[in-house]
């Protein structure tokens, strides 16, 4: 008998005599010996989860030995293969990378270098309830007749057991069951507050393993918020390795792996290759391998359809299978979902506040002026027989003022509104900054002399942008009103040049400038420095600041010291080509 057949019939009688009592088990050792007999690199069983979508149940890598899952590829976006494996029993593609079927499948096969598949459905019945794949890394292959029979024999091994698999795996699901709600009411009493995550990870050990370490991601930053550990001086061991090998969307390790790529790990035996092929090399290799962890996986969690984070578990006592995954990956979608509630819950109490404080200061603020307008009035009113002509009309003045005062916040409050709602509109023209500057300047040397500063401008001349003259106007505007406010009667200094396309103007005061703290929130909404106490203001201006300088392409920053003063920094790109 050929070497080849041989060697396809004994794997064949081998995986028809599993027991048939543990599904993933005997899928595991499927995707073994069939990984080991077509010498393919991944061979993974994915299932339907529903009509148009199908999920992958259980990979094997075969250089490395582990095993993932998790991945999903629906019919919308790649009709051409979902159309010929329902079709066709066997599927059998020798150059991937260039044929129709797979087109809409290059970005996946780009992603994992595959150059050729050989796929048979798996039916149940005769309706398919999913696939089995097989994937050549590396350049194109021809798939002869034997190893399409082996494939397809393998497929028909796969149906049997999904047709048989153990009835027992419904009194596992609901004990588990009875665990997560357990510990879910735990983390749901730290419900809102920083202590959620904490309690996550205390509660996973040692029902999931030694170890277990909490990320979330914001935006593009991931961030290790939890972690324990069974025993204290592993506990000591893990913290250095999350503070030391932070992880990242582009980083080694499997927090940064599961999340970068949105799908379950599974490593049942972590040794030093299988660690590297997730990218830990020296001291982060040394660290991992001294914490003695013999299998891991990672679970990641997302709330409505955005990914939020993942959850690393590790243990040297149990090694981990795909029931251990399943559970993980339970658990830590819920744990996602209550930390996401608490953080909405917090950002909600967040924005009442600061709805209540921002109410209290706008009252506050449009009370002084009203006060003085009804004032005015009274004045005019019950002495308006008596007083000469110049004094009326110097109560007219001040009336004048105060609803000019009216007309500043009320303009305030629309352009926060309409900044709230979107992006600022910008309608761009040829402005020469350097005359903006110094009409500006002019415009708030009254203002700036009634508390007692004097107010200079030093300009380059003909710096030309192509800018919204009205936008960068309050830009200045707001700028020059807070170095008044915060000046304390202190010199003033608005500066502009141009370096390298690019328009530089500051604003400095001689006040009592901030501590470094505040400086990071001073941009925000309604967002007043300790300093601003009896000083008035809504918190409106530099975060208007902020907004209209960035829609231009630009930025903003402070820097100040305590008792030094403040100087507010803009930078504007000139050219109307260097902004989109």
């Amino acid at each position: 008998m050929d070497a080849s057949l041989q060697a396809s019939t004994e794997a064949l009688i081998h995986l028809n005599a599993l027991p048939g009592e543990d599904w993933e088990e005997d899928l595991r050792e499927i995707l073994r010996v069939d990984a080991n007999l077509l010498g393919i690199e991944c061979v993974s069983y994915w299932r339907f989860r529903v009509p148009a979508a199908i999920v992958c149940e259980l990979g094997y890598h075969q250089s490395i030995r582990a095993f993932d899952r998790g991945l999903e590829l629906r019919s919308e976006e790649n009709p051409g293969y979902f159309h010929a494996i329902r079709q066709d029993p066997i599927v059998a593609i020798q150059d991937a990378r260039h044929d129709e079927r797979t087109h809409d499948l290059r970005t996946y096969l780009a992603s994992r270098q595959i150059g050729a598949l050989l796929d048979t459905a798996v039916r149940v019945g005769g309706q398919p309830v999913g696939i089995l794949c097989h994937e050549h890394v590396g350049g194109p292959r021809r798939w002869t007749e034997l190893e399409q029979q082996v494939a397809f024999a393998i497929g028909q091994i796969i149906a049997t057991r999904v047709a048989i698999r153990s009835i027992g795996r419904d009194d596992e699901r609901q004990r588990k069951a009875a665990l997560l709600a357990d510990v879910m009411s735990e983390v749901a009493e730290a419900f809102g507050s920083s202590a959620a995550a904490q309690v996550a990870v205390d509660r996973a050990v040692p029902i999931l393993g030694d170890l277990c370490v909490l990320s979330e991601i914001e935006g593009t930053q991931i961030t290790n918020v939890a972690a324990a550990h069974i025993r204290p001086e592993g506990l000591a061991l893990l913290q250095r390795i999350t503070t030391r090998h932070p992880p990242s969307l582009t980083g080694p390790g499997f927090a940064s792996h599961t999340i970068r790529e949105q799908e379950s790990l599974l490593v049942p035996d972590v040794d030093d290759r299988a660690a590297r092929h997730y990218g830990m090399e020296g001291d982060y290799l040394e660290d991992v391998m001294a914490l003695g962890v013999r299998s891991a996986m990672a679970a990641p969690f997302c709330v409505r359809g955005v990914m939020r984070g993942a959850m690393v578990f590790g243990s040297s006592f149990l090694r981990y299978d795909q029931n251990d995954l399943k559970f993980a990956e339970a658990y830590a979608q819920r744990v996602g979902l209550i930390l996401e509630n608490g953080r909405l819950y917090r950002r909600a109490q967040d924005a009442i506040a600061a709805r209540d404080e921002f109410l209290s200061l706008a009252s506050h603020e449009l009370r002084t002026p009203l006060t003085s307008i009804s004032l005015l009035a009274q004045l005019i009113v019950r002495e308006s027989s008596a007083l000469p002509a110049r004094a009326l009309a110097s109560l007219g003045q001040g009336m004048v003022r105060q609803t000019g005062r009216l007309d500043r916040l009320a303009e305030r409050l629309l352009n926060a509104a309409e900044i709230g709602a979107s992006a600022p509109t910008i309608n761009r023209e040829r402005v020469d900054l350097s005359e903006l500057v110094r009409d500006l300047t002019v415009a708030f040397s009254s203002a700036a002399a009634v508390v007692g500063s004097t107010l200079t401008a030093r300009a380059d001349d003909r710096v030309i942008g192509y800018v919204d003259p009205i936008r960068i106007e309050q830009v200045l505007g707001n700028l020059i009103d807070n170095a008044v406010k915060f000046g304390m009667g202190n010199p003033i200094e608005v500066e502009l040049c141009a370096e390298d396309d690019t328009a530089i103007i500051s604003v400095r005061d001689h006040g009592p400038g901030m501590p470094l703290e505040e400086q990071a929130e001073l941009f925000k909404r309604y967002q007043r420095g300790a300093g601003a106490a009896g000083v008035g203001g809504l918190g409106l201006g530099l975060h208007v600041v902020r907004e209209i300088v960035e829609s231009h392409g630009g930025t903003v920053g402070v820097d100040a010291r305590p008792g030094k003063g403040s100087t507010f920094t803009v930078t504007l790109p000139l050219a109307s080509a260097s902004v989109s």
